[in-house]
């Protein structure tokens, strides 16, 4: 079950005049939502970081994986193929493409890429024990901007790719709370509240926690900050 973006802003004004000593909230609506993403944005990126290491940061994310996206694979020429990833991708958690060869009709292999850095390229491409190949399931590969390269240098052909991967959260929005007309960053006119995809009460009050510290920042010493945000933030407390 989300929590509403309403029950965010209204624990953030809590907690922010308690902080304060009990002084009254001057924080408008909007820019009490600005702290809440920019919270939710170092929330979630401490996250994903730290998924591998604990199954209960892994569930934490669940809401966020999408399983299986398939991807369009367009010919850049004769040697290389490329994807582009979703407007909305944070994080790999797995791909595959789907190979053939013209030699082996019928036949479809799985082919998890090989990110090479860009350096070793060239002479992995040459190398006849590192170069792309159908027989050894073999498919160099490397990024750029918001797209994956693939070199198979003809040894294969790339038919269809499918992606795994953690997406960016979406933004939380309070509209219903304001009088006036309530624009995003981009100035798009939102009406319809948007709230946090966490499902988890303990989460959620991290992320409150982390946007009543952003809050304060113009009040603290750097140090200050950065101290307190490692102690929230931190993994066995989160």
């Amino acid at each position: 079950m989300k929590v509403s973006a309403a029950k965010l802003v209204y624990d953030f004004a809590r907690k922010s005049s308690a902080t304060r000593g009990g002084s009254s909230n001057s924080h408008q609506i909007i820019e009490i939502v600005n702290y809440l993403n920019e919270a939710l944005e170092i929330w979630f990126e401490n996250r994903v970081k730290a998924r591998e290491t604990d199954d209960s940061i892994r569930n934490a994310l669940r809401s966020f994986e999408v399983k299986a996206y398939k991807l369009t694979i367009e010919n850049v020429n004769d040697k290389i193929s490329r994807f582009e990833y979703p407007t909305n991708f944070y994080a790999k958690t797995n791909v595959y493409i789907e190979c053939t060869k013209g030699c082996c009709e019928g036949i479809v292999k799985e082919i998890e890429p090989m990110i090479v850095q860009s350096d070793d390229l060239s002479s992995a491409r040459r190398n006849t024990y590192q170069k792309s190949s159908f027989e050894w399931e073999r498919l160099l590969a490397d990024e750029a901007g918001s797209f994956m390269y693939l070199y198979h240098d003809g040894e294969c052909i790339a038919k269809e790719g499918y992606l795994s991967y953690i997406r960016v959260p979406n933004r939380i929005e309070a509209p219903a709370l304001c009088d006036d007309p309530y624009e995003d960053y981009d100035g798009k006119l939102i009406t319809k509240n948007v709230d946090l995809e966490v499902d988890n009460t303990f989460d959620s009050n991290k992320i409150v926690d982390i946007a009543v510290l952003c809050a304060s920042r113009d009040t603290t010493s750097s140090t200050e900050f950065q101290l307190q945000l490692s102690k929230i933030t931190q993994i066995r407390n989160l």
